[in-house]
């Protein structure tokens, strides 16, 4: 995976002319500009950063001190989203690493950390450019989240999603060890030529239709 990351920063080096990128984790950044240990801080200072910022009406209904994992990661989620990701990358590209385990969607979990992930991301000048992670190549140990994912969406009142049969069978054949990254490639264009929304690059803008 860090070859894979170094990859993506030399692309921004030859596309966009950006220095080397700075690195850090999605605790660290947490901790940085919000005060807020992802880690070992209480769903209750999570909840309480979130009030401060005006968004009681996101918080679960009848919430008091615990949160779901679900809850949890989508409060962090928004945070980071509007608090920490509109000012990161500024002067470089940074690649942000260890996202929490219980983010992982199809990545491995760290071997040496079972709360972390082997999954980064790309930004520039406040742009999500890259997602990228250690593939998992495990069937039983994704089955096991596709089941827990649609346990927690049952809970939500939110749509089952129905089995990838497909995507288990083939993973089950066998995957070699591999990292993988979506670089969106309009967005970096939408720096490299200077345009100020993501509609003046694309050949159709389907927002526009």
């Amino acid at each position: 995976m860090n070859e894979l990351i170094q990859e993506v920063d030399t692309i921004l080096r030859l596309v966009l002319d950006t220095p080397v990128c700075d690195k850090a984790t999605y605790r660290e950044l947490f901790f940085k500009y919000l005060g807020l240990d992802v880690k070992s801080d209480t769903d209750l200072k999570v909840v309480s950063i979130c009030k401060k910022f005006g968004y009681e009406n996101i918080v679960p209904p009848g919430f008091k001190d615990t949160l779901s994992t679900f809850d949890r990661d989508m409060l962090l989620q928004l945070l980071f989203c509007e608090k920490i990701e509109t000012q990161i990358g500024r002067e470089r590209p940074i690649a942000v690493t260890n996202f929490p385990a219980s983010q992982a969607s199809l990545a491995k979990i760290d071997p040496s950390d079972p709360w972390l992930s082997l999954r980064f991301e790309f930004y520039y000048q406040g742009i999500e450019l890259a997602n990228g992670f250690e593939e998992l190549n495990d069937a039983d140990e994704q089955n096991t989240r596709f089941i827990l994912d649609n346990k927690k969406r049952k809970e939500k009142g939110l749509e089952i999603k129905p089995q990838d049969v497909k995507f288990l069978n083939a993973l089950d054949v066998g995957l070699p060890m591999c990292s993988g990254v979506a670089l969106g490639i309009d967005r970096l264009l939408m720096l490299a030529l200077g345009k100020k929304h993501i509609s003046e690059v694309l050949s159709f803008d389907f927002a526009a239709l």
